[in-house]
């Protein structure tokens, strides 16, 4: 009867706890050397994403100024990468498809861009920088009083595609290697920074900064450690790691688009873009006369764009012979809408004397590149461009107070003197 009663012996309990346990345990470790395998994986490749970034801000290592340096300083960071690296992740950015015998074929991809934004001077007032309100830049980011003498360069604009490069493949397992960089946003909250800095260095005495940036972006998949099943699948093995890194170079921080400064002096910091005045010389003689004066004005002056928005042509006329990056920031085809002045766009002309003396004379003894056209009228056709050098006060005509023709010396591009290359015609 007692037995009834009394506590029966069990055996096996604790066993049979730790079978059901145990694999749970073991599951839960493998899930936690899997994660921070990934964790692991991902500070190494943003240390490595810092060091190709600061590789590529260092004065002397990216060249914009052709595109063949353009084509050498990608490769150039492709080349470092593997130093960078130095066996801590297996990155390959072979574009071949992904190799059964090696899954680490393709499995990484960088995105290097190249933003540019030189706003010069803040207000249109730049002989008086105290007169300008710096405020306004911090409580209206949008505020751009003065955007004549911008030059923004990003690779989101289709001109200056080639201010970004992909080495890797476009996509592999795990999706798409696009760009996850709103360059329009980035480059508006550029030039506001700008805006407000070079408003306050100017009040100071000191001259404008020009403010480039270079982004890069790393995509990798992160194979698993273990590669257990169950967390091992499709959905989780490779694993995606993205990281991006910005920062401004070094070598491009004087201005070169205010009137006082020199815009080919900085193109290697800026790209083959041809800084041209609105001026256009007839091209029908066979070569340009040497040591010659020709008129540059019997063709007509030169609006970069039919749309001069709030200003008058004149107005708009005289802001492009101060400032030559409005041949590449305001240039609109009137033909075909193109956003790019090459050798066979049309440009719109317009005639009569014109109110710009005062920026001509800025221009003596100066050697610009102005385009010729071989059929003059409006539009006209951009058929090359030339050296061209207003030698004397002499050679700006007057009508009244205005301006009705210019005169110049012409001299074609040549080995010891060549035009920019994106002046030249296409190979």
């Amino acid at each position: 009867m007692l037995s009834k009663w009394l506590p029966r012996e069990e055996k096996g309990q604790s066993l049979v706890e730790l079978v059901i346990v145990t694999p749970l345990l073991i599951f839960l470790m493998i899930g936690v050397f899997e994660v921070g395998w990934v964790l692991r994986g991902y500070l190494v490749l943003v240390n490595v994403n810092r060091e190709i970034t600061r590789y590529a801000i260092r004065p002397g290592y990216m060249n914009f100024s052709t595109q063949t340096n353009i084509d050498d300083s990608w490769q150039r960071i492709r080349e470092w990468v593997d130093t960078a690296v130095t066996g801590q992740l297996p990155l390959n950015f072979e574009t071949t498809d992904v190799d059964d015998d090696d899954p680490d074929v393709g499995n990484a991809t960088l995105i290097i861009s190249h933003l540019v934004a030189d706003t010069g001077f803040p207000c249109e007032d730049f002989s008086n920088p105290a007169a300008c309100d710096c405020t306004q830049f911090e409580s209206n980011p949008s505020a751009n009083p003065f955007p004549q003498d911008d030059l923004v360069i990003h690779p989101g604009m289709s001109k200056f595609a080639y201010q970004a490069t992909r080495i890797g493949p476009e996509e592999t397992a795990t999706g798409q290697r696009e760009t996850r960089q709103n360059y329009d946003e980035i480059i508006a909250s550029m030039v506001a920074q700008n805006n407000e800095f070079n408003c306050q260095i100017l009040k100071r005495g000191g001259v404008p900064s020009a403010n480039n940036l270079i982004i890069t972006e790393l995509f990798y998949d992160q194979p698993q450690l273990f590669g257990f099943p169950l967390i091992s699948n499709p959905f989780t093995d490779p694993v995606p790691l993205y990281t991006h890194t910005t920062m401004r170079m070094i070598g491009a921080a004087r201005s070169t688009g205010a009137s006082s400064g020199d815009l080919l002096k900085g193109v290697d910091a800026i790209g083959p873009v041809c800084f041209t005045y609105p001026l256009l010389a007839d091209g029908t003689p066979t070569g340009f006369p040497t040591n010659q004066k020709v008129s540059i004005t019997d063709s007509g002056w030169i609006l970069w764009n039919q749309d001069t928005g709030s200003l008058s042509d004149t107005e708009f006329l005289d802001y492009s012979l101060q400032f030559p990056q409005m041949a590449v920031t305001s240039f609109v085809d009137p033909v075909d809408s193109t956003e790019t002045l090459k050798i066979g766009s049309r440009v719109t002309t317009i005639s009569g004397p014109q109110d710009v003396r005062s920026s001509l004379t800025s221009l003596l003894g100066q050697q610009i590149i102005i385009p010729f056209t071989k059929n003059p009228g409006d539009p006209a056709t951009v058929d090359g461009f030339v050296w061209a050098t207003i030698q004397s006060a002499e050679d700006i005509e007057p009508d009244g107070g205005l301006v009705s023709n210019v005169k110049a010396t012409l001299t074609a591009g040549s080995e010891y003197f060549p035009l920019p290359e994106a002046c030249q015609p296409p190979n």
